[in-house]
């Protein structure tokens, strides 16, 4: 029987902590924008959950939390500006 040559650690680097205070935005299909708030410690980039959870072909933005409006009631009427 031949044996393979399997390495004895494979080595992964840590990815740090996102940014608490990262948003993910797109837009929707009915015109609205969808906001990702990634988990601090998910073990990803923002890149890469925006690649992982941001439907393709989609633009997105990776914006601070502040540039999102606090008040919600007109939500609807947000827009999605790839700027």
């Amino acid at each position: 029987m031949d044996s393979e040559t399997i390495p004895e650690e494979v080595i992964v680097e840590p990815v740090p902590p996102i940014d608490p205070n990262i948003r993910i935005i797109y837009p929707t299909p009915e015109g609205g924008v969808a906001i990702i708030i990634p988990a601090p410690d998910c073990g990803l980039t923002a890149e890469q959950i925006a690649a992982k959870d941001v439907p393709a072909g989609v633009p997105f933005r990776i914006v601070e939390a502040d540039t999102i409006p606090a008040d919600r009631t007109f939500r609807n009427a947000w827009e999605f500006s790839a700027e």
